[in-house]
């Protein structure tokens, strides 16, 4: 009776230690791919503002040229200003250009938008704060932040003539929420955002989300060339948190812990089982006797089951493996869809994120329509039409394209790329995994690329992708189209080992053949063919 309760107990303990297992490692990789896409919008964010701030400082270099250059003569000869490309900076409250051995002085302001505007003594006497300042620098400064008696946070930039004893320069007073507001009005848009300048808070985006892991946080600095040295912190919002954390890996804790608990439950009466078997062995022996005559039709209906199992594992394979980056465009339109109505601000920028949505949803459709079909045992689903392979690679690769970090993938195709007659859905796949690899393993290269090419053999068009990225060891080529063989064990590079293998019966569908070569640090490529050969 002991053993009978003991063993049971056993099973569900040992069950729900693998679910707790199991659901600690789904939740960390989970919060890790968050921590990911956090990561690059951080640097993607921060490298747009020091960029923009550059620019912005270049500009202010450029004003103070003009002047220096045209100062000294009436406006009507002056040559045109509109190289400055100054207009479309937001939060310039004031620009102040003085010489003093001239007495050549001009004013800028949202009242004064010309550069040719002469303040008089009384309204010039109303900057003398700033005109003090600038007689004291001895080359080009921001200073600040300030705090105003209105509320706003401002900066003070200097551009000075090094070297040059006379008060000869530019000064600019920055509003530096409007400024940086400008900068990062589209960055991010899930993400709060703020900026601090000597632990001065300069610019603030959104309020941060409430109950997520710290390590989503992201803190990086940005050094501007006038010394200055900026903090920006990158959290997500609420919703951002609510979109990234979704309750599947709870799910599965609790389905395993009710499957531990029925496992348990099921041990014991299997033992019961027995022990009432025992007592019925007339019975037992003529079920084995039945069995015996049932045997030849159970290994005909398992061999076509094996069959249906080996398609159906086909479709989820490829469902888990290639549906990924559609539904990724899908999540991050809604996202910024969704950003963009509770601010009020829809217009053009919703409906074209609406009209990317569309068509990934089209693509979804019919790649499930057409996966499902693999499950059957007739052709009925299989159908050969003409593809443009070339624009079938370029789609796929663009799509692929837009979510790779940098650097940028460089796509050399053959010009005259021969089209072939085959099914357009499995081909897709069959494209989209060897492009994503490729992608994938040239990562690590400063300049990525990836090659299409084609020639005849025995009679037909053989394909060619290649890469230059971190290609593998010929001695496993035999294994490389297996399940769950991967090109390399490196973590840094993701995937489940199943694309190559979801290629190969996509060749084998269209009587083709597919071979691979590769070297270790030199690339790989894969050549394949989409009918049968006929020399």
């Amino acid at each position: 009776m002991l053993t009978r309760v003991v063993i049971p107990a056993a099973v569900t303990a040992v069950v729900a230690f693998g679910t707790w297992v199991l659901w600690q490692s789904l939740q960390e990789y989970e919060f890790n791919q968050v921590e990911r896409v956090a990561s690059l919008e951080s640097y993607s964010t921060r490298s747009h503002l020091a960029r923009s701030s550059e620019t912005l400082l270049d500009a202010l270099i450029n004003v103070r040229d003009f002047w220096d250059s045209f100062g000294t003569i009436p406006p009507d000869q002056w040559q045109s200003d509109a190289y400055i490309e100054f207009d479309h900076f937001a939060g310039i409250e004031l620009l102040l250009y003085q010489q003093s051995s001239n007495d050549i002085r001009f004013l800028r302001s949202s009242d004064h938008p010309g550069f040719d505007y002469r303040p008089d003594d009384l309204e010039w006497a109303r900057h003398d704060a700033l005109l003090s300042r600038l007689a004291e620098q001895t080359e080009s400064v921001m200073m600040g932040p300030f705090l105003y008696p209105d509320g706003r946070m401002f900066i003070e930039v200097y551009i000075v003539n090094e070297g040059d004893s006379d008060t000869h320069g530019l000064v600019a007073l920055i509003d530096s929420a409007g400024m940086i507001g400008h900068i990062l009005m589209d960055e991010a848009p899930s993400y709060s955002i703020e900026v601090y300048w000597r632990d001065q808070l300069l610019y603030r985006r959104d309020e941060a989300g409430e109950d997520y892991p710290t390590r989503w946080d992201q803190v990086g600095h940005i050094e501007l060339s006038l010394g200055a040295v900026w903090r920006v912190v990158h959290r997500p919002t609420q919703e951002a948190v609510d979109a990234m954390t979704s309750g599947a890996t709870d799910t599965v804790l609790v389905l395993g812990f009710l499957i531990a608990v029925l496992m348990g439950f099921l041990t014991f009466e299997s033992a019961r089982a027995r022990r009432r078997a025992h007592n019925a062995e007339t019975a037992e022996k003529e079920l084995a006797r039945l069995n015996r005559d049932l045997e030849s039709i159970v290994d005909e209906r398992t061999e076509a089951l094996r069959m249906r199992t080996q398609d159906l594992q086909t479709i989820t394979d490829s469902v888990a493996h290639d549906l990924r980056n559609p539904l990724g465009a899908i999540s991050m339109n809604v996202q910024f869809i969704k950003a963009q109505l509770q601010r009020g601000q829809t217009g053009e920028a919703g409906l074209k994120a609406i009209n990317r949505i569309l068509p990934n949803i089209g693509v979804i459709s019919a790649f499930l329509d057409r996966l499902m079909g693999l499950s059957a045992l007739n052709h009925e689903t299989f159908e050969r039409e003409p593809l443009d392979m070339r624009e079938l690679v370029r789609d796929v690769f663009e799509t692929l394209e837009d979510a790779e970090p940098n650097p940028p993938v460089e796509l050399v195709m053959d010009d005259d790329l021969p089209g072939v007659s085959a099914d357009e859905l499995l081909v897709r796949v069959l494209v989209t995994n060897l492009l994503a690899n490729a992608l994938k393993y040239t990562r690590d290269q400063q300049e990525r690329r990836v090659e299409i090419h084609h020639a005849r053999e025995r009679g037909v068009t053989v394909y060619t992708v290649r890469d230059n990225g971190i290609g593998f060891d010929m001695a496993e080529v035999d294994q490389l189209f297996g399940a769950f063989k991967r090109l390399t064990d490196d973590k840094r590079f993701e995937g489940t080992g199943l694309g190559l293998t979801i290629v190969a019966r996509v060749i084998e569908r269209h009587e083709g053949r597919i071979r691979a070569e590769g070297e270790p640090g030199r690339g790989a490529a894969f050549h394949f063919t989409l009918e049968p050969d006929r020399d």
